[in-house]
């Protein structure tokens, strides 16, 4: 029985130092653990605020953005608008060029109708010209409208209408002088006479007529 008692005796203590590790394994320090919940509370706390911070942060970025794109767009109706009145002025200041120069085609179209009138005569001079001037000028202005006439319906660009507007300013222009010109050759027809405005040659019979006159009075004077 001794070899047997020897043996309960080493499980015993085996028991007993087992239990005696495993209570120093499990053992709860108060003051640790009360100092650990704090740290993980503080930690906690400080992982909510950065989230929080962070938070505000992609909002501020995301207003920022906000504002950033809001003012490219004011930007770009700006320079729309810049660029819509510039060439609206442009357009203007050719619209106004294009109509005084339709008015002053007007003023020499009625001058010379006045002067036909006055000397029916002479209307194989200004009758036709009138007649086209009169016609060339309403075409103008229907091409001036539909040029400076907006809407979907109409595609041109400001550069295009920039163009047509030029060709008609030097169509106008071009037409106003051609009836400046008309005018003063009537009226000068009608100050040197008819056949000698329509004589091409009037011009060496007077100086011939002039040399002969010359002549003839130098032998008046040499023959008293």
């Amino acid at each position: 029985m001794k070899p047997y008692k020897k043996l309960l005796l080493v499980l015993f203590f085996l028991s007993a130092t087992a239990i005696s590790v495993f209570a120093q394994n499990t053992y709860i320090d108060p003051t640790v653990t009360l100092a650990l919940k704090l740290y993980s509370d503080n930690l906690k706390k400080e992982q909510n605020k950065m989230v929080e911070q962070q938070t505000k942060l992609q909002r501020a970025q995301g207003w920022v953005a906000s504002q950033v794109l809001l003012a490219n767009k004011i930007q770009d109706k700006v320079y729309k608008g810049l660029s819509t009145v510039s060439g609206f002025m442009s357009n203007s200041l050719q619209a106004k060029s294009i109509y005084d120069n339709l008015e002053r085609c007007k003023m020499y179209s009625d001058r010379i109708s006045k002067v036909v009138r006055e000397h029916p005569q002479y209307a194989v001079f200004g009758a036709k010209a009138t007649s086209e001037s009169y016609e060339t000028i309403l075409e103008i202005i229907s091409e001036v409208n539909e040029t400076l006439k907006g809407g979907t319906n109409n595609l041109a660009t400001a550069g295009d209408r920039y163009r047509m507007l030029s060709r008609l300013e030097d169509k106008t222009a071009l037409l106003k002088i051609q009836l400046l010109g008309i005018a003063l050759a009537i009226e000068r027809a009608v100050n040197v006479g008819f056949w000698q405005s329509i004589n091409p040659f009037q011009g060496y019979i007077n100086t011939d007529k002039s040399i002969v006159e010359n002549i003839f009075h130098k032998y008046k004077i040499l023959t008293y």
